[in-house]
């Protein structure tokens, strides 16, 4: 379990980078390239180790998943995509759950 928890710790801080680079483009008005690596945060977060445990619910969750999708949801307003916005924010609100 020690080496599945160690695994999904990398993985958390590659999200995490992907979420700062994301910041720099919101910041400049680069919603498309913010989306983007906001989208590659949830992504990371999101993988399966091996597939082998896709059915155990132990398997730890980034606790910052809930941030990302908000974060998209926050392009998808700034771009005018209001559907993915109710989308992803409503994603936001189930990974905090």
């Amino acid at each position: 379990k020690w080496a599945s928890a160690f695994m999904a710790e990398e993985r958390w801080a590659a999200a995490e980078r992907c979420k700062d680079e994301g910041n720099v483009f919101f910041k400049q008005h680069n919603f498309f390239k913010a989306l983007a690596l906001y989208t590659e945060a949830v992504d990371i977060s999101e993988a399966e180790e091996d597939g082998l445990d896709s059915l155990d619910d132990d398997r730890p969750k980034n606790p910052a998943l809930a941030v990302y999708y908000a974060n998209r949801a926050f392009c998808h307003i700034k771009m005018e995509n209001f559907g993915s916005a109710l989308a992803d924010s409503t994603k936001a609100i189930d990974a905090k759950e």
